[in-house]
């Protein structure tokens, strides 16, 4: 699943994940999940992902993106939303590519 990347991204391919989606290979985007890349929500969950060839890079932003959403969802501070990700997440890496997910309850 994927969206069109900016047209002066020349050709890509669908394979690894992107600023486009792609194949984020995420065993947690089942039927009924809502995706609002780079987040989704399940019925359990809020899921902030991250991708990037590097690992500890996906994982960075995976986590950056778990912060400035819930900031901006609980309209806590980005230091408020750090402390609670910092103890109330778990990342996942997705073998086949390095896309790091880090879920919170909702």
């Amino acid at each position: 699943m994927g969206v069109a990347p900016p047209r002066d991204s020349g050709r890509v391919s669908s394979n690894p994940p992107g600023i486009h989606a792609g194949n984020m290979d995420n065993k947690e985007l089942v039927a009924g999940t809502i995706l609002a890349w780079p987040r989704a929500e399940t019925r359990a969950h809020f899921i902030a992902m991250g991708m990037d060839r590097d690992l500890t890079r996906a994982t960075q932003i995976a986590v950056q993106n778990a912060i400035d959403f819930l900031a901006a969802y609980r309209g806590w501070s980005k230091m408020e939303a750090y402390r609670f990700v910092s103890v109330a997440r778990a990342t996942y890496v997705s073998p086949s590519w390095w896309t790091a997910t880090s879920a919170c309850t909702s």
